[in-house]
């Protein structure tokens, strides 16, 4: 069991990185180690605005904690179960889809389709195909 401060903890947090860090690849199942302070996610400011907080929660993701670029050693694990086998899987589907000559937005839609990963699409390509009414 792993400890925040002396104390026994377990769940799921988000961790927010700056963009420097994006090149760094986390995976399901993954255990890393960093330095930082563990806040609850922040409740909405505004009446009946998008409620973050809830939203999270209903993933079971309860707090969140930045990640500054230097703060952190990637451990080495056994696998976490089906989900970190399914992010291995995922992660070598890609890895043959770039060897295979797929790149840019053609990688992206391919695993949009493949993977239904949407998050390497990009906007002008998201845009095209939700004005042709294949968005769902």
């Amino acid at each position: 069991m792993q400890k925040i401060d002396g104390k026994p903890a377990t769940g799921k947090i988000l961790l927010l990185s700056p963009k420097e860090a994006s090149k760094i690849t986390f995976l399901e199942g993954q255990q890393i180690l960093f330095r930082g302070q563990v806040e609850e996610i922040p409740a909405p400011k505004n009446p009946h605005q998008f409620d973050y907080r809830a939203f999270m929660a209903r993933r079971n993701v309860l707090r969140q904690a930045q990640l500054p670029v230097g703060s952190f050693v990637l451990l080495t694990t056994k696998d976490a179960g089906i989900e970190a086998m399914a992010a291995k899987a995922r992660a070598i589907i890609v890895q043959r889809l770039k060897k295979a000559g797929f790149s840019g937005d053609e990688l992206a839609t391919v695993q949009a389709l493949l993977l239904g990963q949407k998050q390497d699409i990009s906007a002008e390509v998201y845009s095209n195909y939700a004005a042709a009414g294949v968005i769902h």
